[in-house]
């Protein structure tokens, strides 16, 4: 934690001159917020130069990217500051990571994550990005979110871990991973019931999962004019007619 203090100082005299003390303020900034603010003026720096610079000496410039230079003191502050891992993410092509490593290195990185940080306040942001890079985990994304999901309560990262996974297998080709999505849906509203969380997945469950002709209808509840409930399943194989109609 870097730490300055900001406060005026009553004025003082010595014989017949005034001495005017340094005015001090109280600031605090974190480690991590400070390192940030580091780096990006270091990668403004560093455009500059490679704008600037002789087309013979760019090569040399690309190789020393500020994302490689302070990458160390990231990996060191992460021990005590996980946001340091996300910009670990970030910044990892950047930093002059191969292709091949690439996809490895993030899945660890978002292990530890998953790991440690899942009560922090940033852990939702962490969620949105993990799911972001989707194509770099591959199958990892779902271990790594069935993780989150089993973590005891029912916190704000855990949440948005259950709804980016239902929203992923509701839009799958397979009708079983479809139904998987729907029923991950439905945990979503019994457990985050009264939640902004459950008012979201009301409205948005069946956005974008594919309706069109051919296609399996979305499964749901209902109750017939006679009070007996039922599901669309139910008949499934038979020959249905839905009839939607009301009152305006």
């Amino acid at each position: 934690m870097i730490l300055g203090i900001l406060f005026s100082l009553p004025l003082l005299t010595v014989g017949t001159e005034a001495i005017v003390p340094p005015t001090v303020a109280l600031v605090v900034t974190s480690d991590y917020t400070a390192l940030v603010a580091e780096y990006d003026a270091a990668v403004v720096d560093w455009k500059a130069k490679l704008k600037a610079a002789e087309l013979s000496d760019r090569r040399a410039l690309r190789k020393n990217h500020p994302a490689k230079i302070l990458r160390p003191r990231f990996e060191a502050l992460a021990e005590s500051d996980g946001q340091a891992l996300l910009w670990l993410i970030d910044t990892a092509k950047s930093a002059g990571m191969r292709k091949a490593e690439l996809n490895s290195a993030k899945t660890a990185l978002y292990e530890r994550i998953v790991a440690k940080h899942v009560a922090a306040d940033w852990f939702p942001d962490a969620m949105d990005k993990m799911f972001r890079d989707k194509k770099a985990l591959g199958d990892n994304l779902e271990r790594l979110a069935l993780s989150v999901i089993n973590t005891e309560g029912t916190s704000r990262g855990r949440g948005q871990a259950m709804f980016r996974l239902a929203a992923l297998w509701a839009k799958s080709d397979s009708e079983e991973t479809a139904k998987k999505g729907q029923g991950l849906y439905d945990k979503i509203m019994e457990e985050y019931a009264g939640t902004d969380l459950a008012t979201f997945v009301d409205s948005e469950r069946y956005a974008g999962i594919g309706i069109e002709i051919g296609k399996v209808a979305p499964d749901f509840a209902a109750v017939t004019a006679d009070g007996d409930e039922f599901k669309l399943s139910d008949y499934r194989g038979k020959v249905t007619v839905i009839d939607f109609w009301g009152f305006w």
